[in-house]
C-alpha cells in the first residue's frame, strides 16, 4: 500500500497507539488506519482523534475487510471507510480527496482568523467613533449652554448699564451710595460669570 502512495510523504507505524502519538507530534494531513490494529484499533484511533481539540478535524480512512464494520467506523468519526480489496487508483483518489479537504479546511481557518482580526479592528474603530461622537455632542451641548447663559448675562448687563446711568442722575445721599454699591457688586458678579463661561468653553 505504501508503494502505491509515492506522491505522498508516508510515515508507517506498527499500531494505533503509535499512530496517535505520531499525530500529536506531527499533525499529518491524513491517516490511513486498519480497522483491526494492536493496542488501539482504527475505530479507537478515530474516537481518540475526535476527542482531541487540535486533531479533531484530521481526516482518517479506516480500511476493513468486512462491510459490516462500515457503520461502526463512520460512527467513530472516520472520514472514509475503504473495503478491501482496494485498487491503487481508488486508494489514491480517496487519499487525495481527504488531503485536499484538509488543505481547504486549514485555508478556511486561516481566512476565519483574518476575518476575526478585521472584525475586532472594526469593533475597536466603532468604539472610538462612538466615543468621538459623544465628545463632539458634549462639546456642542456645552457651547449651546454657554451661549444661552451668555444671552441671559448680556440682558442683565444691559439692565445694569441702564441702572448705572440712572444712579448717576440720582441726587447725592445714602440711597445713591447704596444703589452704586449694589450696581457695582452686580456688575462684578456678571463679569466673573462671563469669564467662567469662557473658560468652560
Amino acid at each position: 500500500m505504501v508503494a502505491q502512495l509515492t506522491e505522498y510523504n508516508v510515515r508507517e507505524v506498527s499500531d494505533g497507539e503509535d499512530a496517535y502519538m505520531l499525530s500529536l507530534a506531527e499533525e499529518p494531513d491524513a491517516i490511513i488506519a486498519n480497522f483491526t490494529m494492536p493496542r488501539c484499533s482504527g475505530v479507537e484511533l478515530c474516537e481518540r482523534l475526535r476527542a482531541d481539540a487540535t486533531l479533531c478535524w484530521l481526516p482518517v480512512a479506516v480500511i476493513t475487510s468486512d462491510e459490516s464494520s462500515f457503520e461502526q467506523a463512520i460512527e467513530a468519526g472516520a472520514s472514509e471507510v475503504v473495503t478491501m480489496p482496494v485498487t491503487p487508483s481508488e486508494l489514491q483518489l480517496r487519499l487525495r480527496n481527504m488531503v485536499r479537504g484538509q488543505i481547504y479546511l486549514r485555508e478556511l481557518e486561516r481566512k476565519n482568523r483574518v476575518i476575526l482580526e478585521a472584525l475586532n479592528d472594526l469593533r475597536e474603530s466603532e468604539a472610538m467613533l462612538v466615543h468621538a461622537e459623544k465628545l463632539s455632542l458634549l462639546g456642542e451641548m456645552s457651547a449651546g449652554i454657554v451661549h444661552e447663559i451668555n444671552n441671559s448675562l448680556n440682558y442683565s448687563k444691559s439692565a445694569l448699564f441702564v441702572l448705572q446711568r440712572m444712579v448717576k442722575e440720582m441726587e447725592e445721599g445714602e440711597d445713591r451710595e447704596e444703589y452704586e454699591e449694589l450696581v457695582a457688586d452686580s456688575t462684578d458678579g456678571l463679569e466673573i460669570g462671563r469669564a467662567s463661561c469662557r473658560e468652560g468653553v
